[in-house]
């Protein structure tokens, strides 16, 4: 699969160099579309009872401006464990088609296939020889053979899953942040939270999609945001409903804490979602939260009077209080420091997308004296392999 995604890579800068000089057409602005020619060539989703082959579906009238406005759902893998969406690149003039693993929630893969017909069966251009390679990725690498039947939703408005009675599901954007939500038996569980970059905004609609031989999911939400200088992009979260425990829903994480830093605390991050919970907590008592724009993405940025962190198994291991930084809820990162009952810290969470395709979070702390001097500042990066920050040190991790 490597291959096929270097290929991809390649024909796709080629193919911008033609665009920057001017050899590609570039599609017109959607407030430039001829409201009749669209009528004419309106597409007509999810109608066929087999995964579409990408020469077929490209060359749909109307595919394009759809792809330029939503995701479009490609279809699953045989077994469920993946699904791809395909969407419209403008400024590549090419599909980009995203394929997701469902139950981790991550992007495994990116190929592209030609905005434009590719005449012919056989491979006698780049153009022709990248959409036979992209649909091999598909068809092959992770045999994407199973048509979808999704059910599209307004933003803000609940939705209850088939087979699923006493369940739903909500997509919602608060401020600069998406949020999905479920809820069922008594319980409400915050699943998904996506920061929005400045400029980034949410579609209006999201999709709600689940495997055909599974009554009892995982769903997959999908949506998608956009950024005038990039286009689309694709969102794909998925929930299991089987593996929603009461032991981290929003009732119980608020009652953690309420142990840990009394009844006016706010819980200001959940992490990642595993089978045993968010994989990071943190929670904050006094100050206020900023929204100040930053390069990477804020899951979270404010100055504070005290923090906690907990783990997926609720385990304090990161505090700030009066002694300064506290690890392991018993020894003080900095002894020497004297403790001050007016001490503050600046908290900055980010996370950012690696070369890799992966997403990298980390959090800057500031202690603050009560004068308003920077005190010391510390550095903690996410490890994904102990589930929690580590504190960085000029070697490494601690």
């Amino acid at each position: 699969m490597r291959s096929w995604f270097k290929k991809s890579m390649v024909w796709l800068i080629g193919l911008c160099i033609l665009t920057a000089c001017g050899s590609v057409q570039a599609v017109p602005s959607l407030s430039n579309v001829d409201p009749a020619k669209e009528e004419d060539q309106e597409f007509h989703p999810y109608r066929d009872d087999q995964v579409p082959k990408l020469r077929d579906l490209i060359s749909y009238p109307g595919f394009r401006q759809y792809a330029s406005q939503k995701p479009y759902l490609l279809g699953y893998s045989h077994d469920g464990s993946h699904i791809a969406t395909v969407i419209y690149e403008k400024k590549a003039n090419a599909y980009r088609i995203d394929i997701f693993h469902v139950s981790n929630n991550t992007l495994v893969e990116t190929v592209y296939a030609p905005a434009g017909e590719v005449e012919g069966e056989k491979a006698e251009s780049a153009e022709a020889e990248m959409l036979q390679a992209t649909q091999e990725t598909l068809d092959w690498g992770y045999r994407i053979k199973v048509p979808v039947r999704p059910h599209e939703v307004p933003i803000h408005q609940s939705i209850h899953p088939d087979h699923e009675e006493g369940w739903s599901f909500r997509l919602r954007q608060d401020s600069d942040r998406i949020l999905l939500t479920a809820e069922g038996l008594g319980e409400k569980w915050q699943v998904y939270q996506y920061p929005l970059q400045e400029g980034e905004r949410i579609r209006p609609q999201w999709t709600v999609v689940a495997f055909p031989e599974s009554t009892q999911g995982p769903w997959s939400i999908v949506t998608a945001t956009y950024k005038p200088e990039q286009g689309l992009s694709a969102l794909v979260q998925s929930v299991d409903i089987q593996k929603l425990d009461s032991a981290w829903s929003e009732s119980a994480l608020h009652q953690q804490i309420e142990k840990g830093l009394g009844e006016e605390a706010q819980l200001v991050y959940r992490g990642r979602l595993g089978e045993q919970g968010p994989d990071a907590v943190l929670a904050v008592l006094g100050g206020e939260a900023s929204e100040t724009p930053t390069a990477n993405r804020v899951l979270y940025r404010g100055t504070v009077q005290r923090f906690i962190l907990f783990d997926t198994a609720g385990n304090i291991y990161l505090r700030g209080n009066a002694a300064g930084l506290v690890e392991k809820e018993q020894v003080r990162v900095d002894p020497e420091i004297p403790k001050d009952d007016d001490v503050q810290f600046r908290l900055l969470l980010t996370e950012k997308e690696t070369g890799d395709g992966e997403r990298q979070r980390l959090l800057l702390i500031d202690q603050i004296d009560g004068e308003g001097h920077l005190v010391r500042a510390y550095e903690c990066i996410w490890n994904a392999e102990n589930g929690r920050f580590e504190r960085m040190t000029a070697k490494g991790a601690e």
